[in-house]
């Protein structure tokens, strides 16, 4: 058992929330590409990005920028407000 002071504590579960939060966005933009009806590759193409770097993105290797974010929202026409609180369903697919 390891023994972490307070301020270790708090700096390790601060990471783990922000991964936590970061695997719920990944899973909602799977989502969203999902019930918008379109593969992968369509929306990466329509987002302006390379559908390898949206792979990677999905698969955890790549970051996902700000930028991204909202091309990929808007190419799903999704809200990116719906992507980060993960209200997502087939009848507010609309921004």
């Amino acid at each position: 058992m390891y023994n972490l002071t307070d301020s270790q504590c708090g700096n390790y579960c601060s990471h783990m929330a922000m991964l936590e939060s970061y695997s719920a966005l990944l899973r909602s933009v799977e989502v969203a590409i999902a019930l918008s009806g379109k593969t992968k590759k369509d929306i990466a193409i329509k987002a302006g990005i390379h559908p390898t770097t949206l792979h990677r993105i999905l698969a955890g290797k790549r970051d996902m920028s700000v930028k991204t974010m909202f091309a990929i929202a808007d190419a799903t026409n999704t809200s990116p407000i719906r992507l980060v609180d993960r209200t997502l369903c087939r009848e507010c697919l609309t921004k």
